[in-house]
C-alpha cells in the first residue's frame, strides 16, 4: 500500500458511531486496502518461487516452526511477511513443475560441512565456512 493511502485505513475510526453509514464506508475502503496487500504478497511469493524452480531441479527449505519465531520482538513482521504461505507456494510450484521439494531439519543445518560431513562448530559472526585439512595415512 503506497504511503499516500495509508490514512484511510485509519479514516474515521474515531468520529465513527456503530452502525452508521461512514462505518461502513471506511470498513469497506479498509478491507479493500488490507485486500490489495494481500494479493500482492502473493503474486511476489508466486514469482520468487518460479525463479527458484527455473534456477535448479531441487528445492530445499527448512522446516521451521513459524510460531515460535512469531514470538519475538519482530513478531508482527514475520507473521506479515508470511513465510508459511511462502513455503506452501514453493511446494506447490515445485509439484506443479516437477521439481524435488524437500524439507529440511533446522537443527545444526549450518554447522555440518557439505564436504566431509564434520560439525564444525560456528558463532553467527563467521558466515564463511572453511573445511578443516584432511590428513591422509598410508
Amino acid at each position: 500500500m503506497a504511503h499516500r493511502d495509508s490514512h484511510l485505513l485509519h479514516l474515521g475510526k474515531a468520529q465513527d458511531r456503530s452502525g452508521s453509514p461512514r462505518q461502513a464506508f471506511t470498513r469497506g475502503i479498509a478491507s479493500s486496502k488490507c485486500g490489495t496487500i494481500k494479493n500482492t504478497r502473493k503474486d511476489f511469493h508466486f514469482k520468487v518461487a518460479h525463479t527458484l524452480c527455473v534456477a535448479g531441479d531441487m528445492v530445499f527449505m527448512e522446516d521451521l516452526d513459524y510460531r515460535t519465531s512469531a514470538k519475538g520482538m519482530l513478531g508482527k513482521h514475520m507473521l506479515d511477511a508470511g513465510f508459511g504461505q511462502f513455503r506452501t507456494i514453493v511446494k506447490y510450484v515445485c509439484w506443479k513443475r516437477g521439481k524435488f521439494f524437500g524439507e529440511v531439519d533446522a537443527r545444526g543445518t549450518s554447522q555440518e560441512c557439505p564436504e566431509c560431513g564434520v560439525e564444525v562448530r560456528k558463532d553467527l559472526s563467521i558466515r564463511v565456512h572453511h573445511c578443516p585439512p584432511q590428513w591422509v595415512q598410508n
